[in-house]
């Protein structure tokens, strides 16, 4: 079975502390969480059980990818693995420029790169992250803004929506509700992590049997879904939304 897209999480920390950032609520909740490897072998031996092959595969974090501590016994692992056609790594791509050796040997087990580019970085940053399109399989996604993160719950959007998130693996889970779900969460003072137990699954054989019926059945239509960050109604109002701060 083909699996359109899925999006990997392997760390809570970051390197850098936007303010506005889609993922910060969880990334409190996991401040100190690396994805283990026992945990990556598990989902990786649960898609070769399944048949289970992913068109892209994101390995996008809740923080900064780069951060992760086990980066360089992870990405060969995925690699090898060959559960993916496309295995995309996220970042910022600010370590990149202490540790070129890193990029290199990340370029090796990937089959692209996609860095933000963001507009409050200094020059000098902006031209040595965009001297890293010379290699090939390096993107760069120029972010002028960050959108607002919904802070009160009288703020509602409509729903059913599309989830701009898609399913994220985190630990020994696969969700349909991404980190900025967690921001809903906490607005809506839902009981997490009782929430996500109920929107997620464990990793097994078949697993995607399973997230497909939640998908069906919770997906965009939750109430939840009206105050979170990744509603796809949020979008009608971006001139609205955008600000271009920390």
């Amino acid at each position: 079975m083909l699996i359109p897209e899925l999006n990997m999480s392997v760390v809570g920390k970051c390197n850098l502390n936007c303010k506005n950032c889609a993922h910060l609520a969880c990334r409190t909740e996991y401040a100190q969480w690396h994805l283990s490897i026992s945990a990556l072998e598990k989902f990786i031996i649960s898609c070769h059980d399944s048949d289970y092959i992913i068109e892209t595969l994101n390995i996008n974090a809740i923080g900064e990818p780069l951060c992760w501590e086990n980066l360089l016994e992870g990405l060969p692992l995925l690699h090898q693995s060959k559960i993916a056609k496309c295995i995309n790594l996220v970042t910022n791509g600010l370590l990149f420029l202490q540790d070129t050796a890193l990029l290199t040997t990340v370029l090796n087990y990937v089959d692209k790169t996609s860095i933000s580019l963001y507009e409050f970085l200094d020059d000098e940053k902006k031209i040595h992250i965009r001297e890293l399109l010379t290699h090939n399989k390096v993107r760069i996604f120029e972010r002028h803004y960050f959108g607002r993160r919904i802070a009160s719950i009288d703020e509602t959007y409509s729903i059913p929506c599309k989830c701009m998130c898609g399913l994220t693996f985190t630990d020994n889970r696969i969700s349909i509700c991404g980190a900025p779900g967690h921001d809903a969460f906490k607005l809506c003072n839902l009981p997490y992590p009782d929430i996500f137990q109920i929107l997620s699954v464990p990793v097994k054989k078949d697993w995607y049997l399973e997230v497909s019926k939640l998908i069906k059945d919770y997906q965009g239509k939750m109430v939840l879904c009206m105050h979170c960050f990744n509603n796809s109604n949020k979008y009608f109002y971006q001139q609205r939304d955008r600000v271009a701060s920390l």
